[in-house]
């Protein structure tokens, strides 16, 4: 039963490669952003892409089906990715 010990210790620089705000609980990871331009997008997307290089680094791979977008008050067209091509 090492694993619940384990995990947490495990995935707990996940943090140190985002640069926006990262909330993380058990094996939930949740990233946000305040859009206000494409400048702010883009640096959304970067976390996301560095999201995915911990994700190599690590072996760990993120179950890209459960990830979601959920926009809020805004009318930019953003689309985001993760690694495997598909829009998030």
């Amino acid at each position: 039963m090492l694993g619940p010990l384990l995990f947490p210790i495990f995935v707990n620089d996940l943090s140190d490669w985002v640069k926006g705000s990262i909330l993380m609980f058990a094996d939930d990871t949740k990233i946000w952003a305040k859009i206000k331009d494409t400048g702010d997008s883009d640096l959304l997307q970067h976390d996301l892409n560095m999201l995915m290089e911990w994700s190599k680094q690590w072996l760990l791979a993120f179950n890209t089906e459960k990830c979601k977008v959920i926009h809020i008050g805004h009318e930019l067209p953003t689309v985001y990715t993760m690694s495997d091509g598909k829009n998030k």
